[in-house]
């Protein structure tokens, strides 16, 4: 004679399995966006909180509010942060004549230099004006990702 549980759990087990694959049960990436808040595709995550928003994957774009004004990289552009008055912009495959047009943008457009450095293979420069301040930060190593980090804050 069976037992009474095991006649139970395979007529459930199968109503399960036809719920799950006829798509009446939500997805692990349902789930998972539910519990996290976390927006996930095959193209990145997006994750909104009351402060901002942070951006990752190949579909990211400048945000529509990011000062126009500002010179943007050449690159693909793969992680954005955002809060209130507040830019980060992380790009890879930047190379050096990109940085140095932003930088010579910057300075040619009457922002005041705050700090400037470089290194073999890097570049860091941080400019200012009484609306913005704008920061560049770029790896440049050789073999490596070519990333630059573009940061904006209103003042």
């Amino acid at each position: 004679m069976p037992h009474p549980r095991a006649t139970l759990l395979v007529p459930a087990l199968a109503v399960g399995t036809v719920l799950l694959l006829s798509g009446c049960m939500p997805s692990v990436t349902d789930i998972v966006e539910d519990a996290t808040g976390i927006s996930v595709d095959e193209n990145g995550a997006s994750i909104e909180t009351d402060e901002g928003t942070i951006e990752v994957g190949t579909t990211t774009e400048v945000p529509a509010d990011f000062p126009a004004e500002l010179p943007q990289p050449t690159g693909q552009l793969v992680s954005v942060v955002t809060a209130p008055g507040s830019w980060n912009l992380t790009y890879e495959g930047v190379e050096a004549d990109s940085v140095e047009q932003i930088i010579a943008t910057l300075a040619g457009s009457g922002y005041e230099l705050v700090t400037d450095g470089t290194t073999a293979d890097g570049r860091i420069a941080s400019y200012q004006n009484d609306t913005w301040v704008a920061t560049v930060i770029w790896d440049g190593a050789e073999g490596g990702s070519k990333a630059l980090i573009y940061g904006v804050t209103s003042r």
